[in-house]
């Protein structure tokens, strides 16, 4: 597979990796973003190839719905895939892309996590702004933590208190 095979998109306008993201496979992501430090991408617009290029590294192109790789693994509920997008995405990712991860985090139940790196309370501790941001739904991450079930197998009071203190800061929370 060479440079220009990991730039071509599908259909659906989704690259190899962003394949490989999508099914949870980290050890295929990591073969395919390590092949290239820079992937030159040519845009498609309606059918033609743009003579500006653009250069990306492979884990941040977009696929036609304007989703990153990382956000298609969280929606998929895949955590390896996570982190590891999550660690070489994060210093790129703009802050629309912060917050719908964030959200999308909390919908996948992917901030519930025991005895190992939590993403979305990393994400928030990192930028506190998450805490009201809102995605392209509108919505915040509280409005999705506010939809899950406290009775749910991967809800715990914890990690409920977790995201509450992160998102307000506030001490009477310590005794929920």
């Amino acid at each position: 597979m060479n440079l220009y095979d990991l730039a071509m998109k599908n259909a659906d306008g989704n690259t190899a990796f962003f394949l490989a993201a999508a099914t949870g496979n980290v050890e295929l992501a990591q073969v395919i973003a390590s092949s290239n430090l820079n992937l030159v991408v040519h845009e498609i617009h309606d059918g033609i190839f743009r003579p500006d290029v653009l250069s990306y590294s492979v884990e941040m192109i977009r696929n036609t719905d304007g989703k990153l790789p990382l956000h298609m693994a969280a929606y998929l509920g895949h955590r390896n895939m996570v982190r590891y997008l999550y660690r070489i995405t994060t210093d790129v990712m703009s802050d629309d892309d912060r917050t719908q991860l964030f959200v999308t985090l909390i919908n996948s139940d992917i901030y519930v996590e025991l005895c190992t790196p939590d993403v979305a309370l990393n994400l928030l501790e990192e930028h506190p702004e998450l805490a009201t941001a809102r995605d392209e739904n509108g919505e915040t991450g509280l409005h999705a933590l506010a939809r899950k079930p406290a009775t749910s197998t991967n809800f715990t009071k914890q990690n409920q208190q977790g995201i509450l203190k992160g998102c307000f800061n506030l001490r009477w929370y310590t005794n929920l």
